[in-house]
């Protein structure tokens, strides 16, 4: 019963995209299995309607599940790309950030050297004053 041929409700779940559009798109299970007789046609052969009827059933509530979980795979793709954007910017901003530093640094160090120079100069002109 591992089998397509043999097993219904795997026979459904390989066609699921079928019968889904055939059952969303009639009022009544009589109505789709209708349509799928003449859409797939070893249906009658691997199923009676009545376990049509009962897997239908099963299939709908299967089909929402995958939907539900494909809409959440798209929701955390999305975040997923919106962070690595994200990423993409903050190392953008490290790097500013770091070039912003380094200048910084060496705008400092000029500044500790002209000071050392006119603290120099100053000890100077104190040491001739005295």
């Amino acid at each position: 019963m591992n089998s397509t041929k043999n097993d219904p409700f795997q026979f459904m779940l390989s066609n699921i995209e079928i019968i889904m559009i055939a059952i969303n798109n009639s009022k009544t299970a009589n109505e789709a299995w209708t349509k799928l007789s003449s859409q797939l046609s070893n249906l009658k052969k691997i199923m009676k309607f009545n376990t049509f009827k009962v897997y239908s059933k099963i299939l709908i509530k299967i089909s929402f599940l995958i939907n539900d979980y494909n809409n959440r795979i798209m929701e955390f793709e999305m975040e997923r790309s919106m962070f690595l954007k994200d990423i993409d910017e903050i190392m953008v901003q490290k790097s500013n950030l770091k070039q912003q530093l380094a200048n910084a640094v060496q705008i400092e160090e000029k500044y500790l050297r002209t000071i050392d120079k006119v603290k120099h100069e100053l000890d100077k002109v104190r040491h001739e004053l005295r």
